[in-house]
């Protein structure tokens, strides 16, 4: 091996003729018939790298079917080669603070990978292949591609962090182009937190909950122009929270149907979170409780989804806040939705109404509440003015039908004294009784016609207690509800 690469040979011991035969099977039988032969000492192999043996020729150093037992360790090391493992069996490798033109391990299987601070000048591919611990990747700087598809990550305990299980530690990683995890599948905490990469691509990625608890894919603070989740099955905690997103955040995780709860219990927090178009799946999201989009923006939204299904994801009771709310109205109304923007915010000032503390208690006094629950009733909380209109319509109907009963009975009299006419039988000399007009006098304010100046109810009439009662009722309801209509049309009531 030794001569091959000095010689700039490639490394191959045909280890396998169909990458698409390899499985835990075949592995097995891999080191069963021939691991000895494979067999080269980490120790010499990170001595023949970094030049012990003499001087490696630049460009691509490949080994194909090997078996390096112990630690290969490129710690510290500047090496102008682009380095790649095929179908070989690596127990550690540790690259922290290396620098390296590439570096490949496709369908291999490793205890683990420390590549903290590394520095690849083209690509890191880490695609099709097994990790049985911790992958760590922090502070990484790759000048292209980052990719991890297909590769499989047990996971291990990250020594900084007691009681942790994390499959793949990568947080403040640097990408030039994409930073790839489609189809991987990890068993642990996935942990991104401030990448930086031109896509983030978790497409078909399946991240298992750890032994010790539910699983987290950390996002916070990551600055990307995509960021694809698209059937990204997890049951745990997916984190954007302060994520910057210029272009589309493409949001369809699903469950990954091994939970041992009969509900979704998947966590999604967006807080504070700047996305340009978020182009979300229906039914792609928690139950609201378990959502937090306090502080997200966004200029777009997918169109696949209801709004009746968008109202359903945002904040109520405990969790509320106005601003999920006025994102979405804002929007709406930026795009001509007048009606969708106004159902938004009426939604709001509803939810504003039953909001509690975290402690359970209402945030609001009872007798706000009583007036916020009536304004909502008659006004829509000054977004639908015409309920008021209706209830001063259904007033001056309901009097209309009273009165022209009570004339009917005899109950309504001329209101001067020497007048010999009835309600029933006019005279040309006085004012005829109109109970249509009469409910307007009534009930409408500022309006008069005169009927309430020649009329009245005879308080002796056998119905004249309940009448004059009846006739109070509909003029505070009829002046309320023009009151109301005419604050809420000039602004004088406003939602807030």
């Amino acid at each position: 091996m030794v001569d091959s690469v000095l010689a700039g040979r490639v490394v191959d011991l045909g280890a396998c003729d169909d990458p698409r035969s390899i499985d835990d099977a075949w592995w097995a039988t891999w080191h069963e018939e021939d691991a000895r032969r494979r067999q080269v000492r980490g120790e010499v192999f990170s001595d023949l790298v970094r030049g012990r043996y003499g001087e490696v020729p630049t460009g691509l150093l490949r080994l194909r079917g090997l078996y390096i037992a112990g630690d290969i360790d490129l710690d510290d090391a500047d090496l102008p080669i682009s380095l790649m493992f095929e179908e070989s069996v690596i127990d550690v490798l540790r690259a922290s603070r290396a620098s390296l033109r590439g570096l490949g391990l496709f369908l291999c299987r490793a205890v683990a990978l420390n590549a903290y601070g590394i520095h690849v000048q083209h690509g890191l591919w880490l695609t099709h292949n097994r990790f049985r611990g911790l992958v760590t990747l922090s502070e990484a700087h790759v000048g292209e591609v980052l990719e991890l598809q297909g590769a499989r990550l047990d996971g291990g305990q990250d020594p900084t962090q007691a009681g942790s299980h994390i499959a793949l530690q990568a947080d403040g990683v640097l990408v030039g182009s994409v930073l790839g995890l489609r189809d991987g599948f990890f068993v642990g905490d996935v942990s991104l937190a401030y990448a930086e990469a031109r896509m983030i691509h978790l497409q078909a990625a399946t991240i298992l909950d750890r032994p010790d608890g539910s699983a987290r894919l950390d996002l916070t603070g990551i600055k990307a122009h995509e960021v694809i989740l698209n059937d990204t099955a997890i049951d745990g905690t997916i984190d954007l929270g302060r994520a910057t997103i210029d272009g589309a955040l493409h949001w369809g995780p699903r469950p990954t149907g091994r939970s041992r709860h009969h509900a979704w219990h998947m966590r999604a927090l967006l807080t504070q979170a700047r996305v340009g178009a978020l182009n979300d799946r229906p039914g792609s999201w928690p139950r609201s409780s378990r959502i937090d989009l306090n502080g997200l923006r966004y200029d777009d939204l997918g169109r696949g989804v209801r709004l009746s299904d968008r109202l359903a994801i945002l904040p109520v009771r405990s969790f509320f806040h106005t601003q999920p709310y006025e994102q979405l109205a804002s929007l709406l109304h930026s795009q001509g939705q007048e009606a969708d923007a106004r159902r938004v915010l009426k939604k709001r000032e509803r939810e504003r109404t039953r909001a509690r503390r975290r402690d359970g208690g209402h945030a609001m006094g009872l007798g706000q509440r009583v007036w916020r629950r009536f304004f909502g009733l008659t006004l829509g909380y000054g977004y639908q003015p015409w309920r008021a209109a209706l209830l001063l319509v259904a007033a001056w109907l309901a009097a209309a039908l009273l009165f022209g009963l009570a004339a009917d009975g005899g109950a309504m009299v001329p209101t001067e004294a020497d007048v010999e006419v009835t309600a029933k039988n006019c005279d040309a000399g006085y004012p005829c009784f109109d109970s249509w007009l009469y409910a307007s006098d009534v009930v409408v304010p500022i309006i008069k016609v005169g009927q309430e100046d020649a009329w009245r109810i005879d308080a002796s009439s056998p119905y004249g207690d309940a009448l004059a009662w009846a006739f109070w009722t509909v003029r505070v309801l009829g002046w309320a509800a023009a009151t109301l209509a005419i604050a809420s049309l000039t602004g004088l009531v406003r939602s807030r």
